[in-house]
This record gives structure tokens, sequence and C-alpha cells, in this order.
């Protein structure tokens, strides 16, 4: 049964926080970390369904980053990416990596409004892949507590391109994919997100 019961962050709480030397001791992810950068390795990547939202949740809190979301969300322990952590603050949620904060998103209750910082374009400018999975990351800690994801009819639009990885318009297309299967097959779902069609933002264009 898929089901999720959701708490809201208040202001000034930290949705998740984890440096790199802080994840919890006894997270049994840590021992499979340290067994694979043991055996030369530089991580380890895992996927879970959206609809198993503790799993999610357990994750995202425990600092994994998210580097897919193709068939399911691809979750991520590398040795090249460094800790972050999500605080939530006067309604908006704030990705900070090494303590820098790089992505904000708030909304106006029905559209998502994200800005890039300064920290952001200097680090998305030398180190790409950090750019792609901090907006990557980001967008499933705004889904798990149900806030938009959707900028705009024109992003929405082009939601389609980014069914693998990229901006937060792909996560909200494919979250939609993923609830029609799971009750398609039979599964009862309880989701923290709302579909972005059901607050009047038309449905994207599939790419051609």
């Amino acid at each position: 049964m898929c089901r999720w019961r959701g708490c809201a962050p208040g202001d000034g709480h930290r949705v998740w926080s984890a440096g790199a030397h802080e994840r919890p001791a006894d997270s049994p992810l840590n021992t499979v970390y340290e067994a694979c950068r043991a055996a030369g390795l530089h991580g380890f990547r895992l996927d879970a369904y959206w609809t198993w939202q503790e799993a999610v949740r357990y994750y995202l809190d425990r600092g994994l980053w998210v580097t897919s979301w193709n068939h399911a969300l691809g979750f991520a322990r590398l040795s090249s990416l460094p800790a972050y952590e999500v605080r939530a603050r006067s309604g908006e949620l704030t990705l900070f990596v090494e303590g820098e904060p790089l992505l904000v998103a708030g909304d106006d209750g029905r559209r998502l409004l994200l800005r890039e910082t300064a920290g952001y374009r200097r680090i998305a400018g030398g180190r790409e892949v950090m750019g792609v999975y901090a907006r990557s990351t980001l967008a499933p800690h705004l889904a798990v507590h149900g806030r938009p994801l959707v900028r705009g009819e024109e992003e929405w639009a082009r939601a389609g391109w980014w069914c693998d990885i990229g901006e937060p318009e792909g996560p909200a297309y494919k979250i939609g994919v993923f609830e029609r299967v799971a009750r398609e097959d039979g599964w009862r779902v309880e989701s923290p997100y709302a579909d972005a069609c059901a607050v009047g933002v038309p449905p994207p264009q599939a790419p051609r």
C-alpha cells in the first residue's frame, strides 16, 4: 500500500542537515558507503519508487543526492559530491552546499518561484554537474512537502524534456506518471504532491 502522512516544516527548521562527517553513525548507508570506498569505488547509487514515500524521505533525510528520476528516483552518495542541507525559513526552502546557499524555492500558492544565488552561478559555472544535481535534489525535497514544482506554462510545456534529470518540471511530470502507473496496478496512492494540472497548469506537450 502506498501511503504517506505529511508534516510541513516550520520556519527556521532544517528539513535535513548532515555534513560529510555528521551523518548518523548508525546509518546502514554509512556502512555501504564505507564498504564501497574500501573497495576503491566512488560511492553508491540506489533507486526508490516515488510511491515508497517512507523510503524516499529516509534517503532525503540522510543527505543522498538525487541524480535521476527516469524509472524511479535515483539516489547517490559519491565522494565527488559534497554534503548538502535543505533549510526551511519564511515559507522558502533553501539548498546549501558547504554552508553556502545555492537555490531558494518559494511559491505563490500555485507556482514555484525558484531563484539562483551568486553561489549557485559560481559553483555551477565551474562544476556543471553540481548545478544539475542541486536542482534535481531540491525538487524532491519540495515535492515531499507538497510544494509546487512548476514555474509556469512555458516551463511546464517543456517538462517532457526533463524526464531523466534537470529542471523541476521534470519530476512534476514524472510523479504524475509514477502515481498513475501505481494506481493502474491496483495500489492506493496517498501523495504529498498535488498534480500540477489540478492547480490550473495545462499538461505538458510531448517532446518532438
